[in-house]
């Protein structure tokens, strides 16, 4: 099941869409009812007047926020408006800069395995490496004349095992945490899931102890 929540601009762009409405429509009411008691009043062609203005003005905001809504609120599709829960592992990562009005951004080009390409808009994301699992929140980016993109924030990321590590688990007495500096290991997040693993591992007893308690007789040496 895909994870999705929409985006707080939707959310407030609908809101002030609605209250602007609302309030051109009471502009109308307002002006429609000054235009029916004007004969009630020794101002009737005042009343008439403002009666009016009101109409018309209310009419005007009608149909700038209804052109403002249809214009902004393209393409009318929802996965431009709400953000798509992404997991995957990492095939690659490419930065991007980009320069304009004097200054420079940083993007992160990120390929997950199975396709899928999406740019990354997060300083977080400089530490992403390949084999790495990493979740996104994304949302969809439309292009004139070109195919719509994915623009993302970063949620967490798992550093993946070292291919080393992988190929080779460590000796028995050897740490989780000695066996990945070993291998060329450098990621912060990783040696503190490594340093807690090696923990459980000193608090429970390994293959080699069991195997030496159950050689063990009372009165007798261990054989």
């Amino acid at each position: 099941m895909t994870t999705t929540k929409i985006s707080l601009a939707f959310v407030v762009a609908i809101i002030m869409t609605a209250v602007v409405m609302l309030a051109a429509a009471g502009m109308v009411a307002f002006g429609r009812r000054l235009r029916r008691t004007a004969h009630r009043s020794a101002s009737e062609a005042d009343r008439q007047f403002v009666g009016s203005w009101f109409i018309g003005f209310g009419i005007v905001i009608a149909v700038f926020t209804a052109g403002g809504a249809a214009w902004g609120f393209f393409p009318y599709d929802m996965q431009y408006h709400q953000f798509t829960r992404v997991e995957g592992r990492v095939e690659s990562v490419q930065p991007r800069f980009l320069g304009g009005n004097g200054t420079t951004t940083q993007q992160f080009a990120i390929r997950l395995a199975g396709g899928g390409t999406y740019r990354c808009d997060d300083s977080r994301c400089a530490l992403v490496k390949a084999d790495d699992t990493i979740r996104l929140w994304c949302i969809r980016e439309w292009q004139y004349a070109a195919t719509p993109g994915w623009v993302c924030r970063f949620d967490d990321n798992e550093p993946a095992v070292p291919g080393a590590m992988r190929g080779r688990m460590p000796r028995p007495h050897e740490s989780l945490v000695d066996h990945y500096l070993a291998n060329g290991g450098t990621n912060p997040r990783a040696l503190a899931i490594l340093e807690e693993a090696d923990r459980s591992r000193r608090a429970r007893p390994t293959a080699t102890d069991v195997r030496c308690v159950s050689n063990t007789q009372d009165g007798a040496r261990p054989q």
